[in-house]
Parts: structure tokens; sequence; C-alpha cells
């Protein structure tokens, strides 16, 4: 390894195998002896500056802060005139340098002419590293022919509210006599006649080196503009500075913002629906800088437009910057993306019978907000027993359903409906397609009645009513044997709601002694076998012929 401690040599690489020597003080060249140089050059290793203000006449001063402070590490103050070498500040200058808490300084001391429009850098290197990094050119301000002296503005940066420090230097090739005055002017555009600048707020503060310090407190736009100094009528005026106190923008606000259910004061829009997002922002020193994040995609700009899919459903973030601002101004809002329902799916069976469990499902898939889910029956709402939503976390959509566990014999046979219903939909409300169901149930009730025949007063017969059914059940008589005749004819009404009324007429072969005997009608259905519905009535044979016979008294 090569460690350099003479700062004057430096090795250059001139061939594929060689290193250059180059020793300034000796001014002679040769090889350097070795095969490569092991250090590693770096352009950046921490902060080089020169403190403003740089005068002529005045003490100059540099600074470097190492980003990686080594007490073992060499830094050499290093200087080039224009197209000229490198080389380290020579001792016939008159500066000063050390090393205080990490940071190094050199200090010029009356700086002269022949400093400005000089390169200044630094050398700082130790065993492992090397660095070298530049000032750009030294700008010494102060003209020598001006006799009144120097303003400099402290602080370029003046937020609205803030302080603005402007210095003053005398001119030291100035006639003290010369100074009978010290005036602040003040023009707002630097075409309008300068005026004396003062009031009880503003005071200058004389510090050292003979710099008087004018502080402004609680800038606003109205002191933007140029200011010097006016030193007397025979010295004139100084150099002119320009202020701008920086304003604040407002802070950002996106516009028609809307509150829904489940989103308070959001973007809010359909899927596939093209919407302007817009933020706002109003005031402030310009350029005033507006950027737009949606989702994936970033605009330079206060509004764009998105066509709404579901990966928009997230925030979106405005955030506002200009020169008073440190970190930008920055609000959000979501975006909520409306979904109507992908799908409205009724899930009722043909068939229904009375008795039996009831699972009637009226399911909306795949939309955003939740929605209102609920039966209809020949268009009149139903109470379902059970509602239950669902919400999906990666699609970030709702299922909803609802089940009607129970149904009236009324409902039979009406048009069933399984709707969706939000306002927030592209269409409000999306319905299925009707369904009916067939609803079975046993008959209500059953009488059964003996009569005559009307035509043949000696015949006697039975008539079993089955009352509200469906579908028609059948009527089973039982009688003491041979009382049952044949049939004589059965009917069939219909009644509401799909309903039947069924009557059933037979024979009754009865003589005197079948008086006081019973006969049973019981109701027979198919789809309800365990049915329990019979009436029963007693036959009570009058005093008439019976088959040709006849008996005089019945109760003799």
């Amino acid at each position: 390894m090569l460690l350099y401690s003479d700062a004057a040599n430096f090795c250059r690489k001139v061939g594929k195998d060689k290193l250059w020597l180059l020793d300034v003080k000796q001014c002679h060249s040769g090889t350097c002896g070795i095969e490569k140089c092991d250090n590693n050059f770096v352009e950046k290793c921490g902060n080089l500056k020169i403190k403003q203000p740089a005068l002529l006449g005045r003490n100059v001063t540099f600074t470097f802060t190492p980003d990686s402070y080594d007490p073992n590490a060499i830094l050499e103050w290093q200087r080039a005139a224009e197209r000229n070498p490198w080389f380290t500040q020579p001792l016939t200058y008159k500066f000063t340098q050390y090393n205080e808490n990490g940071t190094y300084y050199m200090v010029l001391t009356d700086s002269l002419a022949t400093n400005d429009e000089v390169n200044y850098r630094i050398h700082y290197y130790n065993e492992s590293r090397r660095c070298r990094m530049e000032t750009g050119k030294l700008k010494l301000g102060d003209n020598p022919n001006n006799p009144c002296g120097f303003v400099y503005q402290r602080n370029e940066r003046v937020p609205e509210g803030g302080n603005i420090y402007l210095e003053y230097y005398p001119s030291k090739n100035a006639n003290p006599v010369n100074y009978f005055t010290l005036e602040w002017a003040h023009s707002d555009t630097g075409y309008a006649p300068f005026t004396k600048f003062e009031g009880d707020i503003y005071k200058t503060d004389k510090t050292e080196n003979g710099m008087k310090l004018l502080t402004i407190p609680m800038a606003n736009i109205s002191m933007n503009g140029y200011y010097k100094v006016k030193c007397g009528s025979n010295a004139g005026f100084t150099n002119t500075v320009s202020v701008t106190v920086l304003v604040r923008p407002s802070a950002p606000a996106f516009t028609n913002l809307q509150d829904i259910d489940e989103c308070k004061e959001c973007i809010v829009g359909s899927v596939k629906e093209n919407i302007e997002v817009h933020c706002k922002t109003s005031g402030g020193t310009s350029p005033v800088d507006v950027t737009l994040t949606v989702g994936d995609k970033q605009v330079n700009s206060y509004m764009t437009r998105i066509i709404l899919d579901n990966r928009h459903h997230n925030t979106v973030t405005c955030a506002v910057m200009n020169s008073a601002l440190t970190s930008p101004l920055i609000t959000t809002a979501k975006v909520y993306v409306i979904q109507s329902p992908v799908k409205v799916v009724l899930s009722t069976p043909r068939y229904l019978k009375q008795g039996s469990p009831v699972n009637i499902t009226c399911q909306s898939q795949n939309s955003r907000p939740s929605p209102m889910v609920y039966l209809t029956i020949s268009g009149i709402n139903v109470s379902s027993a059970d509602t239950m939503p669902t919400f999906n976390k990666e699609t970030l959509l709702y299922n909803n359903a609802t089940t009607l566990t129970t149904f009236k014999r009324e409902w039979n046979g009406k048009d069933i409906i399984c709707c969706s219903y939000n306002k927030w939909y592209k269409k409000p409300r999306y319905c299925s397609k009707p369904e009916q169901v067939n609803f079975l149930f046993p008959p209500s009730d059953i009488k059964l009645e003996i009569k005559f025949d009307s035509v043949d007063p000696l015949h006697m017969y039975a008539v079993c009513t089955l009352n509200n059914s469906n579908p028609v059940c059948r009527a089973n008589f039982t009688a003491a044997s041979r009382i049952i005749g044949s049939e004589k004819n059965s009917s069939n009404t219909s009644l509401p709601h799909g309903a039947w009324k069924t009557k059933y007429f037979v024979h009754l072969n009865v003589n005197k002694k079948d008086d006081g005997k019973d006969v049973t009608c019981a109701a027979v259905c198919a789809d309800f076998q365990y049915l329990e519905l019979r009436d029963t009535k007693t036959i009570k044979v009058p005093c008439k012929f019976i088959h040709n016979y006849l008996y005089k008294s019945c109760t003799t």
C-alpha cells in the first residue's frame, strides 16, 4: 500500500503497467517504482463550503466536515487559478487552518484580489481512502471602488412571519468623512425610486468587524423588493440585494368529496366511470408544485382523470410544495369505487310442503357498498328470517344473502323476486327473474253430512266435504258392512291461492236395523300420508218406506 505523506507528490497512471510520479517541489519526474496504488478514490466525502459573505479585504472562511472523521487522516487545502494545476495552499499567502470538533477550517486573512476567481478544494486521505472535493470558484463581494460598502442577505430563504437579516459591511476604502448618515433604502420593483426604510420595529445592531445587521421581524410580502444602504451624499449607495418573502400555499384539499355510509369525505365513483381527481390550493410563492398520486400513478398536476377499476379502491395523495416549505403539505382521501352487483340469484324449490323446512334464498354477489337484499311476493316486500352480509378482504366486495324460512298459503303460485338495493349503485335496484312455488297443504277441515235423495226420498246418501287443500285430496268412507254403497258423484271447486274444495257423494244402504250406526269420512292425501282428518255421523232411520217396506211407527 502506498501512503502519501507529501501532498505535493501524485501518482498518475500513464501506461498499462507503470505509474508516473509528479514531484511539484523538485520539478522532476520519474517512475514510482510500484505496480499499483491501493487507495480507493472517491469524489465526495463530506460537506465543503465557503462561509458567506466572502468579501474582498476581509477574512474568508472555508469549512470541511468529513462524513467519517478520522483523526489520523491528512487534509490539505489546495488552490488552482484558471487552467493552472492544483497545488497546496502556499505559505506565502496569509491564511490559518485548524480543526475543531471534527470540522476543518481554513481562513484567508484580509482576502486579496488575487484570491478572487480562484478554485479551491480539499485533498483528504488516510490509508484506505482518498477524496478530492472542489468548492468552485471563490467570488469575492464588495467593489473596492465603491466608497459605501457591501450589503449581504444572511438568510436567503425568508418564510412569511420570519425575520429578514441584512448585513451591511462598510467599505474599508471609504473616507470616514463621507459616512455622516447611514440609511436603509427600499424599492418595490427596483425601477421605482428607493425610499428611506425606517420604523420602530426595525433595528440595526453593530457587530464585529464593523458589520451592521438590519433585522426586519415578522416579514410579509409587502416587504418584498430591493434593499441597499445610503451612506451619504458623497459616498452614495451600496450594492442592491433582492429580498423575496416566501409565502406558503394554502393546505391542499380535494374537491367534490362525498359522504357514503362506509366512507366519509371520499372520492366516489363507479367501476369503468371516468372521474376527475382535483386537488385545490391557493396562494403561495410561485412556483407551487402539486403532485397527485392515485394508486400506482403519479401526476405532477393539480388534476387528473382516471377510469376507475377495483385497484383504485385505495388512497389518493395530494402533495403541495414551494420554496416557503421545508416539507410538502399533504392531504389524502380515499377513493371509493362503487361496484354494482355482478349477479342477483334467487334459489327456491319448485314445490314446498306445509310442515316441511322452507329455504328460499336471495343472494347479491360481488358488490360494494353493502346492499339491502330482500324478497318480494306479488310486489310486496316480505320479511326474512335471516340476513347475512359477508366481506371478501381480497376483492373488497360484499356477498349479501337473505333467507326466507316460512311460507304462507296465500303466497302459493305467486311471483317471487329477489332484489338488491343501494342508492349508490349505477342502477339502484337489481332484481332476479320471478319464480313461483307450488305450495302443498292438506285440507283445513272436513265435514260429513247424511242426506235424503231429493228425487227419491226413500234413498239416503252421505256427503263428505274437504275444504281448502292443494292438491285435491279424496275422501274415504267407512261404516258397518254393506251400508256404504256406490259412489254417487264428486265435485271440485277452485278457491283462492291455488286451493281446492272437494265434495264426495256415496249411496247408503240402510234399513231399520241400521238406525244408530256410524258412518265415518276420512281425508286421504298422497302428499300427507300421516294426516289425521276425519268426521263421523250417526245414522238415524226415519219412519218412512225403506226398500218398499212400510213401518207404521218408528217409536212403537
